[in-house]
């Protein structure tokens, strides 16, 4: 088999085997079968991200790059909404907006360390005591502009 063909195949059969897992929950229910359904439900979601490469791909520079950002959105509010479901009684009320204030600071954080590092890197520059209190001083004025937004 060739490596185009294989390519081609993993996006289209994971999730049709995610699927067939999910049936079998009924029948099979154990912490084992628990976690090769969060394995399929991974694979699903990297499958999906690759199709909209592809697309964004063919579609071009501004077009592409929304597309792309859409699909990560509707990929998140699809997992957070399927967190939801799985809470019971007030848990609910306050776990979406957690989850989204989770995920902004991790992506915030992950991408003021990255330039940290990058750039120290980069420019040659040791990282001393500085650095590592600099994303502690973002961080807050990050939290309450968050905060803010989220009342």
């Amino acid at each position: 088999m060739s490596i185009k063909k294989y390519l081609w195949m993993w996006p289209s059969m994971i999730p049709i085997l995610a699927w067939l897992f999910y049936v079998g929950n009924t029948v099979f229910s154990s912490g084992f079968y628990s976690v090769v359904l969060a394995l399929f439900l991974m694979g699903s979601v990297l499958a999906a991200v690759y199709h909209s490469e592809v697309i964004a791909h063919r579609l071009g520079e501004p077009f592409g790059t929304l597309l792309l950002a859409f699909a990560i959105t509707v990929i998140e509010v699809g997992l957070i909404i399927s967190i939801m479901m799985g809470a019971k009684g007030l848990e609910t009320i306050t776990l979406a907006r957690d989850t989204v204030f989770a995920a902004v600071m991790i992506i915030l954080t992950g991408i003021i360390g990255s330039c940290i590092v990058i750039g120290s890197l980069r420019y040659r520059e040791r990282l001393g005591i500085e650095a590592f209190s600099f994303p502690h001083k973002i961080s807050y004025p990050k939290t309450s502009l968050y905060r803010i937004v989220m009342k």
